[in-house]
């Protein structure tokens, strides 16, 4: 079979396209294996000081330490919400912010128009806020 003779199609490239004699597909060969950690190492790494600079001055922080500061650093900066909320989520782990457990009042009261203003005001003030208990 001749040069000219030669069809060009699927799975059958041009001469000067194919792969020289001696030339690999991949010139930079199979990527290396990532190295995955022990458990050791990983409690290592994780109890290692983290090197950091407060004030001008070089200190170390315990890897947790740094993280909440980084947090803090990115709400108050950044206005990130997502930071935000996963440091209230650690304060609230931690019981370092407890939520409000009391009855919050607040709204609006509309005060029915055949029923004094000031005597129902201070039914409110006696009672607490309606539905009342008028049967009694």
């Amino acid at each position: 079979m001749s040069e000219q003779d030669y069809e060009v199609g699927y799975g059958k490239p041009p001469k000067e396209h194919r792969f020289k004699v001696g030339q690999s597909g991949n010139p930079k060969g199979r990527p290396p294996e990532k190295k995955t950690m022990t458990a050791a190492e990983f409690v290592e790494l994780l109890d290692a000081p983290v090197p950091a600079r407060r004030k001008g001055k070089y200190t170390e922080y315990h890897p947790y330490e740094a993280g909440m500061l980084q947090l803090v650093r990115k709400v108050l900066n950044n206005q990130d919400m997502a930071a935000a909320r996963e440091f209230l989520n650690e304060c609230k782990a931690h019981k370092i912010i407890e939520p409000r457990t009391e009855r919050q009042y607040g709204g609006v009261v509309y005060v029915p128009l055949d029923v004094d203003r000031h005597e129902f005001m201070a039914r409110v003030y006696a009672e607490g806020p309606p539905p009342w208990n008028d049967d009694e």
